[in-house]
């Protein structure tokens, strides 16, 4: 008879904490950025990703390139411009996160981006990709 108990026991709570957990769309998605042909006369690299976790959305695009410190590249998403990255040694990041303020609507819901660009300061395109 106590076996029948625990097994409703469990079952109860598990069905308790069942929305909570299924309350969210999670994602994580992370993509390799291509270079176009000026990227590739800077040896420029890099990668982007999107999360979302319990709610928490988050946009990453990093680059590395063979570029004197403080060069500065943008980054879209979907078109829209999400920020500008200012390398030090060669590497540059930017991070946007909805908890901190820093996401813009325009890119929310990030599991929704598909495409990520980013270009030198004069607009040129150096890394592409799609998620």
């Amino acid at each position: 008879m106590r076996s029948k108990q625990w097994t409703a026991a469990l079952a109860g709570i598990a069905l308790v904490f069942t929305p909570v957990v299924g309350a969210y769309a999670d994602c994580r998605n992370r993509i390799d950025l291509t270079p176009t042909d000026e990227g590739a006369a800077i040896a420029a690299e890099g990668n982007s990703e999107t999360r979302e976790e319990r709610g928490r959305e988050r946009f990453k695009v990093q680059v590395r390139a063979a570029v004197p410190d403080g060069t500065a590249f943008n980054a879209f998403a979907d078109g829209q411009f999400a920020g500008t990255l200012s390398t030090v040694l060669g590497f540059a990041e930017l991070e946007l996160d909805s908890q901190e303020g820093t996401l813009p609507p325009e890119l929310r819901p990030v599991c929704n981006i598909n495409t990520v660009e980013v270009t030198d300061d004069s607009g040129i395109l150096v890394l592409f990709g799609s998620f």
